[in-house]
């Protein structure tokens, strides 16, 4: 249909291109608040780590403690979630409220848009309500291309990585979905009048265009719904890209020249996301580009070993990277020989003063099965092998890093909450924070490398086996603190490590420790028992560990199943069976910081809620108490969802 007739018809109503030009000045409001609040806190980072006052992450200036003000009100709004919903006997979270009041405002801004001085009841402007939605439709495709890719101008000016995005461009689709069903719907109401909706599909050429685009669109909608895309994950990437494509073009064929502006400027996001991701993945993973970064000299700078764990989690370690990364960051790792033409995400389990990159993969279904058998396979080969021979080493690519939050060391306070797997993005971070501390009781403090003086980390798994993963980094932690005390013993720097394990009968983590050669790397099993239990997504949550709702709250923090808490070597670690207090935690960190804070959780839903409510909680009490100009809780929910 010829969309610019829209202009004749319209003389006495509002333009639609003006409708268009609303629509993205909303939008450039909202993306410019977050940018300038992603501006003001990298300047309060900037600030913190230069301030020589006992409190640097306190608020002292008039603007900043308005700013405080506004982002801990911003912060109870927003971290506020709703009880989670008993659905076919499984709980379904619903996540904050502040995505969904984003969302809310979207669908009541573009239905504002679409029947705003229009009366769907009159039929003689059935037409202009098409002409209307159809524009409104057209207008929100740049910002959902945008939202979809990898490299987006927005996540670089709100400092929020993709994976968050992601949540948006997938609500956002549907409502250009419903706003393009719409359109199409008063057509064929205004068509049916006449019984003329089976002759414009069959002889006028851009309503067969714009059938074609909303039947692909549809598509893209229902195959796109979690139950659907999680039965496979490589054909769901695959199938989406091809149908995107396939929509644009139909929708590019429906338009007239006049209204295209919107559908060129989303293929040109997607054609500079695309390109940005292959020329940087070409400079990181040709060896042409690194060749000092290793010892081999093939065309590839990436070989990886595969070494089974305990827990079906395979360890794959790439030494010498060609990309730099920041802790807390994941990559998308591709290895042909084992598993072809799949990429997936993954965190990375190091810091870069390691000097290799490793990951830690439980194996589930399709490429992460294959890398664990891989692994299991190369561990049999390996003991045969006196030698030690690295012939065993795939060639991988990766792509990345991706991910992105708040420095964590402008903190005065840290709290580190992990469920099994997602070990992999809280341990790095804390290795980064006590590195640093490490560092700066070496050199005086000056420059100052962080603000951080209080670290809690928690960590819950099912079974004291798990502890391998990283033992070997925790004891390193703890005697790193230990150095920092006997170089700067003037400055507070104070770790609590506590590890709690739900399994009913847990064995003394004092024989876990001193065995741990041999829980290192896992026996070859006769039979492997591998979950399969959903698609693939980034190594981080081990959806298996218990939710800690039903805690009890004691004074140590800890609800056990057994009636003890010991300590182990090293001292600096405790040991509960059971699960922990959130609250309590929290509770009893925020009583000693001077500042404001922050809390860290990548597990499971179920523990990602309940800190999110304990924080939420806290924080009521907190301005309660206080008022608004309360010291603040930054709260990171580390999630992957595809």
């Amino acid at each position: 249909m010829d969309m610019s007739k829209s202009l004749e018809i319209a003389k006495d109503r509002i333009n639609p291109f003006f409708i268009q030009k609303i629509y993205w000045s909303w939008m450039s409001c909202l993306i410019g608040v977050e940018a300038l609040a992603n501006l003001i806190n990298r300047f309060l980072e900037f600030q913190r780590l230069r301030d020589q006052s006992p409190t640097p992450s306190k608020p002292k200036s008039v603007f900043f403690r308005v700013y405080a003000a506004l982002t801990v009100l911003a912060r109870l709004v927003g971290s506020a979630a709703l009880r989670p919903v008993l659905l076919f006997g499984r709980r379904v979270y619903t996540g904050p409220v502040m995505p969904w009041l984003f969302i809310t405002a979207h669908f009541a801004t573009t239905a504002v848009m679409c029947f705003y001085d229009l009366d769907t009841y009159n039929q003689w402007e059935w037409e202009e309500v098409g002409y209307r939605t159809g524009f409104t439709t057209i207008a929100q495709m740049p910002l959902v291309f945008i939202l979809a890719g990898r490299q987006n101008i927005i996540g670089c000016l709100a400092g929020m990585g993709y994976q968050s995005l992601n949540w948006f461009h997938r609500w956002l689709a549907r409502t250009l979905w419903l706003c393009a069903t719409i359109h199409m719907g008063f057509w064929f109401r205004s068509w049916g009048r006449y019984s003329y909706i089976t002759h414009q599909l069959r002889n006028e050429y851009y309503s067969q265009c714009g059938f074609a685009a909303w039947c692909v669109l549809t598509f893209i909608v229902i195959s796109s719904a979690w139950p659907i895309r999680r039965l496979g994950y490589e054909f769901f990437v695959i199938q989406h890209l091809v149908m995107f494509i396939g929509f644009t073009v139909a929708v590019w064929l429906h338009v007239d020249e006049a209204v295209r502006a919107p559908v060129w400027a989303s293929i040109g996001f997607l054609i500079f996301d695309r390109l940005v991701r292959y020329v940087w993945a070409a400079f990181i993973n040709l060896s042409v580009f690194h060749k000092t970064a290793g010892t081999w000299r093939g065309l590839w700078t990436h070989h990886a070993s595969f070494t089974p764990l305990s827990g079906n989690v395979a360890r794959v370690t790439i030494q010498n990277p060609g990309a730099r990364w920041k802790p807390g960051q994941h990559m998308f790792l591709t290895c042909h020989s084992i598993a072809p033409l799949q990429s997936h995400p993954f965190t990375i389990a190091s810091i870069p003063e390691d000097g290799k990159i490793e990951f830690l993969i439980r194996a589930e279904k399709g490429a992460t099965k294959r890398f664990w058998e891989h692994a299991v396979q190369n561990n049999v080969l390996e003991a045969a092998d006196t030698a030690g021979s690295s012939e065993n080493n795939r060639v991988v690519f990766l792509e990345g890093p991706y991910g992105k939050h708040r420095s964590l060391r402008q903190f005065d306070s840290l709290m580190l909450f992990a469920g099994g797997m997602g070990v992999t993005f809280t341990m790095p971070l804390l290795r980064d924070i006590v590195g640093r501390w490490k560092k700066a009781s070496s050199q005086g403090d000056k420059p100052r490398l962080d603000v951080t003086r209080h670290i809690h980390f928690v960590w819950i798994i099912r079974s004291p086996e798990f502890y391998s993963w990283f033992g070997t980094e925790l004891e390193s932690v703890a005697r790193d603190i230990d150095t920092c005390r006997r170089d700067a013993p003037d400055v507070i720097r104070d770790l609590k490590l506590s590890i709690y394990i739900t399994e009913p009968g847990w064995m003394n983590l004092e024989d876990v420790l001193a065995n741990q050669n041999q829980l290192g790397p896992a026996q070859t099993p006769a039979k492997t028992n591998l979950a399969s239990n959903g698609g693939e997504r980034r190594e981080t949550a081990d959806e298996h560990v218990p939710s800690p709702h039903s805690a009890s709250r004691t004074n140590e923090g800890l609800a056990t199943t057994k009636e003890e808490e010991r300590s182990f070597t090293p001292q600096k670690m405790t040991l509960g069976g059971g699960r922990p207090s959130v609250d309590t935690i929290i509770r009893t960190t925020l009583q000693q910081n001077e500042g404001e804070s922050a809390v860290v959780v990548c597990g499971p839903p179920a523990l990602s809620d309940d800190v999110r409510r304990s924080v939420v909680c806290l924080t009521e009490e907190r301005v309660a108490d206080t008022g608004i100009g309360a010291q603040g809780i930054y709260l990171h929910v580390e999630t992957f969802g595809w």
